[in-house]
């Protein structure tokens, strides 16, 4: 079984996902699932020096009361408490993404891609770092067992930018998380993990002619 999942390190739905998803991979037990992870840029051309909190952005541009996302954000923050995170949102600063995706890429080469993927998350999520700041990025990956000077080279390069550009850029993927099973049942959104348990239930399900 193939899992496909589109996603993107500045989304807290996304890491929420990633969790609930872990747990029903673990129930549905095939030894066979392979987990595919595709780049998603929630703000694609957005600028890599921090500026505005993503409150403010909410308020701003949203149309959101302060109220609102106060509300908001402590929802989202006890959600994620319940899948073990710290969901710091008051605090991130978005940033652009595109370099952190790269770096994905460059793990996943190594073998070491989830690691890469949570530690970017926790980065930009809990700890409110700069993950399009190359020096943190090389950092981030040094922590999860990258070589530095390879993952400068990538960086300061090109490496990865079209494969991050075409999965980005990858029909019917409007939003994230999107979790897509053998090319054929696809979902959209933080699903419940009994949802995601079905979503993997109907893919395991030989289709009729």
């Amino acid at each position: 079984m193939l899992v496909e999942v589109w996603a993107d390190i500045m989304c807290p739905w996304c890491w929420i996902g990633k969790r609930r998803l872990a747990r029903a991979l673990a129930d549905h037990g095939d030894p066979d699932t392979r987990i595919t992870w595709r780049a998603f840029e929630l703000r694609p051309g957005h600028r890599r020096t921090p500026d505005l909190t993503l409150g403010e952005v909410m308020v701003r541009w949203r149309g959101r009361t302060e109220a609102e996302v106060t509300k908001l954000f402590g929802w989202i923050r006890t959600l994620g408490a319940q899948e073990g995170l710290e969901l710091n949102l008051a605090t991130t600063r978005p940033v652009s993404s595109f370099d952190a995706h790269r770096l994905c890429h460059l793990a996943d080469a190594a073998g070491s891609r989830d690691e890469m993927t949570e530690r970017l998350f926790r980065a930009h999520l809990t700890e409110n770092v700069n993950v399009a700041d190359h020096d943190v990025l090389v950092g981030l990956a040094t922590e999860v067992g990258l070589d530095p000077a390879e993952t400068r080279r990538v960086l300061d390069g090109d490496r990865y930018a079209a494969q991050v550009r075409a999965e980005a850029g990858a029909p019917g993927v409007t939003g994230v998380p999107t979790v897509v099973v053998d090319r054929r049942e696809r979902a959209t959104g933080a699903l419940s993990v009994d949802d995601y348990r079905a979503l993997l239930a109907r893919a395991a399900t030989p289709s009729r002619p």
